[in-house]
């Protein structure tokens, strides 16, 4: 026989009523087969005159029942119950597991105080006792359990803040990779196509004509101008000038007037290469750099020299 859904504080679930005393399951029992849940007393009476299931008639024995599973005995031991002496003033409610200790507490009191005006309420207050020891426990458990939480929400933290500042520092990194990558683009453009300063400084310091005589059949108007480039020369123009020997080469370079020094430095030029500012022989010098001085641009001289060589106009 079930327990009296009135004892309950809350409404129950339908799931949890014995379909054939229709009370909450007591000692509640399930088939193998249809899963339906009995209360243990009911269904044995019941299969004591019958070999199938009182819900869809599927077959069931006495050796098909067992145990329903823990999480609906958890459920069950976890509903709130009022005392059922509620009318003879015991007002204590408890979980439905409590419910045979504290019944036994009132069959213990009534043989020894039938005549005791006070027994049930002493009785009532050791049973409240022992509730508020039970409820204790669990507060208990429930404390650690926040406890335990409230110190996984500090190390998820702790570990969020790391992420942060490490994503900050990536952040920080990347702007600075930004500026460098946008300083060699920069740099890259002003040494291919020139900068607006170094257009001024032919503007505003002039410009001038070198002539470079007797250079090697191999070099062209690209080289020379890397060549130059790497002496920290800028050239605003580099022109091949025919002559008579092919397989010695002159040139017409217009660099600043500031970089002319420059460009007139003997040390600058390898041996049987004469440069001189273009209308001014006397500013004429020879080079003296060495076949075996290490450049990264290789400059050559021409087979002949310059006395040999003649240039057209």
């Amino acid at each position: 026989m079930g327990f009296d859904p009135e004892l309950f504080v809350s409404e129950v679930d339908d799931e949890l009523i014995c379909p054939i005393c229709h009370r909450v399951v007591e000692d509640a029992v399930q088939g193998n087969m249809c899963d339906h849940i009995f209360c243990g007393d009911c269904i044995r009476a019941w299969l004591s005159s019958n070999s199938c299931c009182p819900m869809d008639r599927s077959p069931l024995r006495l050796e098909h029942l067992r145990p329903v599973f823990k999480i609906v005995t958890n459920l069950l031991n976890r509903l709130q119950v009022k005392c059922p002496h509620e009318s003879e003033g015991c007002l204590v409610t408890m979980p439905l597991f409590s419910l045979k200790s504290h019944l036994n507490f009132h069959n213990i009191s009534n043989l020894k105080a039938n005549d005791s005006q006070n027994s049930f309420k002493k009785v009532s207050e050791l049973s409240l006792f022992r509730e508020m020891l039970l409820s204790n426990e669990e507060f208990e458990s429930i404390a650690d359990t926040t406890r335990q939480i409230e110190e996984q929400f500090k190390t998820i933290k702790i570990e969020g803040e790391q992420l942060s500042n490490q994503i900050e520092d990536y952040e920080r990194k990347f702007v600075e990779c930004s500026t460098q990558v946008s300083e060699l683009q920069n740099g890259l453009l002003r040494v291919i196509v020139g900068t607006d300063d170094a257009k001024n400084d032919f503007k505003e310091n002039g410009k001038v004509e070198i002539y470079i005589q007797n250079l090697s059949e191999f070099t062209n108007e690209g080289l020379l101008f890397e060549y130059l480039r790497q002496n920290d020369i800028f050239v605003e123009s580099v022109k091949h000038e025919k002559t008579v020997y092919t397989r010695s080469l002159n040139f017409n370079v217009t660099v600043t007037k500031l970089d002319m020094k420059s460009v007139l430095d003997s040390n600058l030029w390898p041996l049987g290469v004469t440069v001189y500012v273009k209308g001014d022989k006397s500013t004429s010098i020879c080079g003296s750099r060495s076949k075996n001085e290490q450049v990264s641009v290789y400059i050559k001289a021409g087979i002949t020299c310059y006395k040999h060589s003649q240039c057209f106009p």
